[in-house]
């Protein structure tokens, strides 16, 4: 890109190829220790303080936080808030993979789950309502999550996107990166522009990387070959399922992950259950 008025000179923009390198995620070194603290202080310090925080800035003057001060935590207080930090990664770990809310459930006899669990309010800019903002939704969604917008998880036929999550087979276990599945999806898929099907790992909440280098399945590229019934099916494990290696994410042994099934412009069978995702079913 360039001025019109540059059109004709020679062109000094260069592209860098970063296709071979690896994006490190800085969060994952402070989340569970003190660095998450010191992280939150360099925030307080550089950001304005908006007055309807007030309360919470209050609880972080508590804990030896406050603007413009230094923070130096003793022995006692260190010890307190890694404790702290740990114990908040634990939970929102748990909030995030085995959520019990019962409006998390997209099917009532399917393990898939909605994501966000509640839906963007474009009045509150949050997961919340008039009254009060989903605390337990916000993290449900942010902790395997970076960002949000208004189209994201929008469950309105026609625009935006929907996203149905796998944690669990068919007999509620978690997924296990050491054993084979099976996703069987009916087809035609509800979808106006694709669909997709992403591996994530759960450590890293970030696309699942090994030396197959891939991590999503998708009606825009990829050439499946159907079932005789017209479905499709996509398989996760450590080893490919011979002949179909074309349809398969391969998965790493002694580690979880979870699937998001992605469907952009949804069409009205995506909502209404006259179309479901079959379970994740583990391939003995």
């Amino acid at each position: 890109m360039y001025p019109l008025a540059k059109a004709g000179e020679p062109v000094t923009f260069q592209f860098v190829d970063v296709t071979n390198e690896t994006v490190h995620n800085h969060l994952l070194d402070w989340e569970g220790s003190l660095d998450y603290w010191k992280q939150l202080k360099a925030i307080v310090d550089s950001e304005t303080t908006p007055a309807y925080f007030r309360s919470m800035y209050g609880m972080l003057q508590s804990l030896g936080i406050e603007k413009g001060k230094p923070f130096n935590p003793d022995a006692r207080m260190t010890s307190i808030l890694e404790e702290a930090a740990q114990t908040a990664v634990a939970q929102m770990r748990v909030n995030a993979y085995a959520n019990r809310e019962p409006e998390a459930i997209v099917w009532k006899d399917r393990n898939w789950e909605w994501v966000p669990i509640r839906q963007y309010n474009t009045t509150t800019k949050d997961f919340g309502t008039a009254s009060f903002q989903d605390l337990q939704a916000t993290e449900h969604f942010y902790f395997p999550a970076i960002g949000g917008s208004a189209s994201i998880g929008k469950r309105q036929v026609g625009s935006g996107s929907i996203y149905f999550a796998a944690l669990r087979d068919n007999t509620s276990a978690f997924l296990d990166g050491g054993k084979a599945y099976k996703l069987t999806v009916p087809t035609p898929v509800p979808a106006n522009l694709f669909w997709s099907a992403t591996v994530y790992d759960v450590d890293t909440r970030s696309m699942i990387a090994t030396d197959q280098d891939k991590a999503v399945l998708s009606s825009l590229f990829t050439k499946f070959q159907p079932n005789p019934d017209g479905s499709i099916d996509i398989y996760f494990g450590p080893n490919a399922p011979a002949g179909k290696e074309g349809q398969w994410i391969k998965t790493i042994p002694d580690k979880g992950y979870f699937v998001y099934f992605r469907i952009y412009g949804p069409d009205s069978a995506a909502l209404d259950g006259t179309w479901k995702l079959n379970n994740i079913v583990e391939m003995k």
